[in-house]
């Protein structure tokens, strides 16, 4: 695995947005957690266990606690009575999030929509949902059909059109703790440009996703997302309009996805999120035609897991750039496999829904996990799963199709 580039800042114009780290607040019960932790190039260590019993966690942090000061040192325990865990994860050109765990682009809207359910301030990061250049209606009702561990949506980019957007929210999200992220689509690469370059001196936006999911940028009209020269394309006039973080959002559609990885790298994405939904169709109950307005739907939640996972594996052995994992986050479990196979941060979406606070929750049982493995960042259990050197594309052989 190659080691991961540090984003530099550029000569900008831009100041670049830096979050520092904010301790979580609620305490939530520890799980039981396998015994060893073998970090990158390092050796196994002990894991530290739960402690038996509430008083014995409570004499046990004393303790450490008395000893750190009698030392002279900073404190021993954090706001969840433990030893203090270093959640921050630098996404590059000086876009840090205080923890790994975002929401994804969509449930959470621009955020003003959500700010009586759930504690923004503690989340990692906030990826709005696909904003255009123009507004446009989206698709046609019924727009959700719900399947086996997961949803169909047929929404499209319904979105207000980006001046609206920024009139409405930038000076709210300026004024907000939260690294907002905001997701942009387009049609093409010169009308993403256009975009980008109408953020100019818009205060509150921390970095930019760039969709690749939208549009028909590519060869005959295909996404740009399938397309290597395409999604470098719509990156390339991203980056020629600003100086803020670029991370591009790759689907699962591509042939080989690597390709499509390193096209991004090389046009100046400082991240990557994978993936987007993936497309699916259902009949109506009666059975007379699709259940979806649109026919074709998205497919998201933990049926499409397993393959957000194979793609995060992947990506993260072909690019040097901080890996986003996004696809049926729903436990601390589902986080904990993102970040072995490469993921520096990942983003919970359809699960946000029924859940607004599970993002915050996720956060502090990371860090819960972190101790009880012994880690003392959460960097240490980046990539644990991958292989030493880079393996196979999973388009190599149809030994699992058998």
């Amino acid at each position: 695995m190659k080691a991961r580039r540090k984003g530099v800042a550029a000569n900008s114009k831009r100041t670049p947005t830096v979050r520092r780290i904010r301790p979580a607040i609620t305490p939530v019960p520890r799980p039981s957690w396998p015994g060893l932790l073998s970090p990158p190039g390092g050796r196994p260590g002990p894991a530290s266990p739960p402690p038996s019993s509430p008083a014995a966690s409570a004499s046990s942090s004393a303790a450490a606690a008395s000893s750190t000061a009698a030392q002279g040192g900073a404190p021993a325990l954090d706001a969840l009575g433990g030893r203090p865990v270093d959640l921050a994860v630098d996404l590059g050109r000086g876009l840090v999030l205080p923890n790994p765990v975002t929401v994804a682009s969509g449930p959470f809207g621009y955020g003003v929509e959500v700010v009586d359910l759930a504690d923004l301030s503690r989340l990692g990061g906030l990826v709005t949902r696909s904003t255009s250049l123009k507004p446009r209606s989206g698709q046609p009702a019924p727009r959700m059909a719900e399947v086996a561990a997961g949803l169909l949506l047929g929404m499209g980019p319904q979105n207000p059109g980006l001046e609206a957007v920024l009139d409405r929210c930038a000076g709210v999200w300026a004024r907000w703790d939260v690294p907002v992220i905001l997701s942009l689509c387009a049609d093409s690469a010169g009308e993403l440009g256009e975009a980008v370059r109408r953020l100019e001196g818009e205060a509150g936006i921390a970095g930019l996703e760039i969709n690749l999911s939208c549009g028909g940028g590519g060869r005959g009209g295909v996404i740009p997302g399938l397309d290597a020269d395409a999604a470098a394309s719509y990156v390339a006039a991203a980056r020629r309009g600003t100086d803020l973080p670029i991370i591009a959002k790759l689907t699962a559609q591509a042939p080989d996805v690597r390709a499509i990885a390193r096209s991004v790298e090389h046009a100046g994405a400082d991240a990557i999120s994978a993936i987007n939904t993936l497309p699916g169709l259902v009949p109506s109950a009666d059975r007379s035609g699709p259940a979806l307005g649109s026919v074709y739907g998205g497919l998201c939640g933990p049926a499409i897991r397993p393959i957000a996972l194979r793609v995060v594996w992947e990506v993260a052995q072909a690019v040097d750039v901080p890996v986003i994992g996004v696809g049926g986050v729903a436990c601390v479990d589902d986080v904990l496999d993102f970040l072995a196979v490469g993921a520096s941060a990942v983003g919970v979406g359809v699960a946000a829904l029924a859940d607004p606070m599970l993002p915050v929750r996720l956060a502090d049982e990371l860090a819960d996990a972190c101790r009880a493995l012994g880690a003392r960042a959460v960097r240490d259990l980046v990539g644990t799963a991958l292989p030493a050197r880079p393996g196979p594309p999973s388009t190599r052989g149809a030994e699992w199709a058998r």
